[in-house]
């Protein structure tokens, strides 16, 4: 009633009762699938898409490249180039979200945010722009191969490949599939690929001590390391390292 009272007397004044404070914003609405995704440790696919199979195939992604409900969003196929099938995730995920479930963030030579799962072979980066400008940005779930294992079992990648250029999945800091190319022009047979390198975990002290491991200790001159049948040239430019193989 006092109150009433004192807001009429203040009109007979000629003054108004005080605005009342504004509300505060609203707080955007989360789905329980973005909540549940993403999932610690380390990046892994939306639970939307558990079952597909992974690395995918072309095929595999394909079949979503319109796009599907996911994380909150929408997850879409990636076709663009067809050598390096993946998933573009668009939600409303955020850097603090991310760290806080896969932890510590790197940067890549593009300094997209990066993390990756060893164990899965597959690599995250956020805000990467989709290959249909449309699409916006958002985050990318891509396959990828350790640039140490690479190394370590370069035989594997040839088994049954005739002379030319194949493409196989990146490693840690490359941007897209590493271009292998097998030459079979005198003396012999003869592999050639550039990984990149950058901090860890593949640097490229990391890229050298596993070809010393294999191949025993090199030759250095101008750049270049001589492990026997393997050679190693710094690109510093990337930076990267240049690998020469010559099968035995």
């Amino acid at each position: 009633m006092k109150r009433a009272l004192h807001a009429v007397a203040l009109v007979a004044c000629g003054k108004s009762a005080p605005e009342p404070a504004p509300s505060p914003p609203p707080k955007p609405i989360t789905s329980d699938a973005a909540r549940a995704w993403p999932s610690a440790p380390a990046p892994t696919l939306p639970p939307e898409l558990a079952a597909l199979p992974w690395p995918p195939s072309l095929e595999n992604v394909r079949a979503f490249e319109p796009g599907v409900p996911a994380a909150g969003g929408t997850a879409y196929g990636v076709t663009i180039p067809t050598s390096f099938p993946r998933v573009f995730v668009k939600s409303e995920l955020d850097l603090l979200a991310l760290e806080a479930a896969w932890g510590k963030l790197a940067r890549d030579h593009a300094q997209y945010a990066v993390w990756w799962n060893p164990a899965a072979h597959l690599r995250a980066r956020h805000d990467v722009p989709h290959p249909t400008p449309s699409l916006g940005r958002g985050l990318e779930l891509a396959p990828y191969v350790s640039t140490i294992d690479r190394i370590a079992n370069i035989d594997e990648m040839i088994l049954d490949v005739n002379a030319g250029t194949i493409y196989v999945p990146p490693g840690e800091w490359d941007p897209a599939p590493v271009a292998v190319t097998v030459t079979d022009a005198k003396p012999g047979r003869r592999v050639r690929f550039t990984v990149r390198v950058d901090g860890p975990p593949v640097d490229e002290a990391a890229v050298l001590a596993k070809l010393r491991e294999i191949y025993g200790v090199p030759t250095e001159a101008s750049d270049t390391w001589t492990f026997g049948r393997v050679t190693a040239r710094r690109v510093a430019l990337l930076p990267a390292v240049e690998i020469t193989y010559l099968p035995p």
